[in-house]
């Protein structure tokens, strides 16, 4: 019992460990380490677009090996892309293209028609639901205008239980269908970056809204530097002025000010009521309008003189 348990709970831990990659277009599965040979000698096929392979090991920075399907190869850091889940579509399926009505065709074991011993099966003419895998460029055949191959699996009519895996010439199929692209991780795009060292493949590319949400809190702390800085110039400013100020002197002018006109408000308001509060002041005559008809030498008012008529009519 202990040993079973084991072994669960060793399974749980590896299959939690499981790391996957996202295919870029043109992700070459290469069948060596050397992935600057792109013949179709050392490609299995393409890993479809926006699919899943494991990732089984680290080679280097720029090679990593994985598993897509039931085959093992390497593929290049910069057409995959490493994601934290575990997807529940990893491979393209439900994928299958027909056989032409007019002849039949072979699945080979390489994508190559010069070579006679690498076929697998005949194709019969009009066959319908071959299982659609990947795709490769191999050799154009006589006659041929393409180099395209699909890899592909096929289980004869009359011998269902057999299953066939290769590949098959394009232009003898019709009717591909059931290629779509997966959708899971999306919002992770393919990055550019490479791996940095061997134990992990690592980097993610940002979406738009990551990318404007990280530029706004860059943004923020700048704008607040500028405010604080205008704000402590201003109140620098302030005190400087304040500085500058000669206080007393306000003080003083305004204790001044204050006091003259409450000194004149109070004269004016005591006005001299008594002959006591004449003492030790010094009077002086005010301007008199009938000064002018009285004469300095006599107390007698001058009264204005007429020319005498002697005229006994004026009687």
């Amino acid at each position: 019992h202990f040993d079973t348990c084991s072994i669960k709970n060793s399974f749980a831990y590896e299959t939690s460990k499981t790391t996957y990659v996202k295919a870029k277009e043109n992700c070459y599965l290469f069948k060596t380490s050397d992935i600057t040979n792109s013949s179709f000698q050392n490609v299995f096929f393409i890993i479809p677009k926006t699919y899943f392979a494991t990732l089984l090991l680290t080679v280097n920075s720029q090679i990593l090996k994985v598993q897509y399907n039931n085959k093992i190869g390497y593929v290049s850091v910069d057409s995959v892309v490493k994601v934290d889940f575990v997807p529940s579509v990893p491979i393209l399926a439900g994928a299958t293209f027909d056989i032409a009505e007019m002849s039949g065709t072979q699945i080979r074991y390489s994508p190559n028609v010069e070579v006679n011993d690498n076929v697998l099966s005949i194709i019969p003419a009009g066959t319908i639901n071959i299982n659609y895998i990947a795709s490769v460029y191999g050799a154009i055949p006589t006659g041929g205008n393409s180099n395209v191959w699909f890899y592909a699996t096929y289980s004869p009519v009359n011998d269902p239980t057999s299953v066939y895996e290769g590949y098959v010439y394009s232009e003898k199929t019709t009717n591909l269908r059931g290629l779509v692209d997966n959708s899971e991780g999306l919002e992770t795009n393919i990055p550019e970056d490479v791996v940095e060292n061997n134990d992990d493949f690592t980097g993610y590319s940002m979406n738009q809204t990551v990318k404007i949400v990280l530029i706004v809190l860059i943004c923020i702390p700048v704008v607040l530097v500028f405010v604080l800085l205008l704000v402590g110039n201003r109140k620098k400013k302030i005190e400087k002025d304040d500085n500058n100020f000669d206080s007393s002197t306000f003080v003083d002018d305004k204790k001044d000010y204050y006091y003259k006109k409450s000194n004149t408000e109070f004269e004016h308001q005591n006005k001299i009521r008594k002959v006591n509060d004449l003492k030790g002041k010094k009077l002086a005559r005010k301007n008199d309008f009938f000064a002018k008809f009285i004469s300095e030498n006599s107390n007698k008012p001058n009264f204005p003189t007429y020319e005498v008529i002697d005229d006994d009519d004026l009687l």
